[in-house]
């Protein structure tokens, strides 16, 4: 595994980034305080493996700022599936934390990152005694269970032009920000990974992509993406053949 790079950074400012994560805004300056004393700050380039499947989860991290890409594989000669894309202010790694097991995916930065890694038995410890972390916690992987119950059943009848318009769609939601010329997806994402997300090989999901193109819908250049229309492509039918 990819080790990453510690930087030195003054409690005051790693005070205000722990504060500033939507999983720790309701936490007492007290609790805030005792989590920034077991914090260290990491900033990772991009393509930088974090940790893959299967490993020793030693540490939780907080993605600050930047994106990356969650992927897992199910047997062995599987390809990866990409089942998420973290972006600012995102938590990974809590289940290996909590549970002790392996890592249930791979993450990998998809641009420069900048980071806070939370040490797994200084952190338990300050779950026993600090409980409203460990309720904050119940609380994140509660909302993610959600999203992913939600995401399969909107996806489970869908053909691929379907999952691929789907999730092109949620990328913009989820990750977009509106400009003169429609929405533009703030981090780093290839056609690539959005085949791996719907489980698709590269060509007709390249074929897919070049038809919305076409179509006026969205311009993809390397890995930016601009979706022209959010509600034209969310309504665009599956053509009889792509």
């Amino acid at each position: 595994m990819v080790k990453g790079g510690n930087v030195p950074v003054n409690p005051e400012r790693m005070l205000a980034e722990l504060g500033a994560i939507p999983m720790f805004r309701r936490l007492s300056d007290v609790g805030l305080q005792r989590l920034a004393r077991i914090a260290r700050a990491r900033i990772e380039p991009a393509a930088t493996l974090l940790f893959r499947q299967g490993e020793a989860g030693s540490e939780l991290l907080v993605l600050v700022h930047g994106s990356l890409s969650v992927t897992r594989r199910s047997v062995p000669e599987a390809p990866d599936l990409c089942v998420a894309v973290l972006t600012d202010g995102q938590v990974l790694g809590e289940l290996a934390i909590l549970d002790g097991h392996p890592r249930s995916a791979t993450v990998t930065t998809l641009e420069d990152c900048t980071l806070i890694a939370l040490e797994r038995a200084p952190f338990l410890a300050l779950l026993r005694r600090e409980p409203d972390i460990a309720l904050l916690l119940l609380e994140c992987l509660a909302l993610r269970l959600r999203e992913t119950t939600e995401q399969l059943g909107e996806i489970a009848q869908l053909d691929l032009f379907g999952r691929v318009v789907h999730q092109i769609a949620r990328l913009a939601a989820e990750h977009g920000t509106e400009c003169e010329q429609g929405v533009v997806v703030e981090h780093p994402i290839t056609v690539a990974t959005l085949a791996t997300m719907v489980a698709a090989r590269l060509e007709p999901v390249e074929r897919i992509v070049g038809m919305l193109e076409s179509d006026g819908l969205l311009t993809w250049r390397d890995q930016h993406l601009l979706v022209h229309d959010p509600a034209q492509l969310a309504a665009r039918p599956t053509p009889l053949m792509y």
